[in-house]
């Protein structure tokens, strides 16, 4: 038997998370952060008005720094390893 779990309605973990933890960019963090919770690459290039291929290396890029190889694995180790804004804010 095979589950499925998608992170569909997750909440984005932290961009500032995102970069301090793997020294990603700007750009990097929102595209990890979106994908994490389920966007595609394609929604999150048309979202911040980049191309497809531009989104590609900003992934190419995320997965070298993450250690990661597929999407799967990038948004498996992101949902995780990283708080989101809101949890991190309700830790006190």
């Amino acid at each position: 038997m095979i589950f499925v779990v998608t992170p569909a309605g997750a909440r984005e973990p932290s961009a500032a998370d995102l970069r301090q933890r793997y020294a990603l960019t700007a750009a990097e963090a929102r595209i990890a952060g979106a994908l994490a919770t389920g966007a595609s690459l394609k929604e999150i290039a048309g979202r911040h008005e980049m191309s497809y291929e531009t989104a590609r290396l900003h992934l190419k890029h995320i997965f070298a720094k993450t250690g990661t190889h597929r999407q799967a694995d990038l948004v498996r180790l992101l949902v995780r390893a990283l708080p989101t804004a809101a949890e991190r804010g309700s830790i006190q």
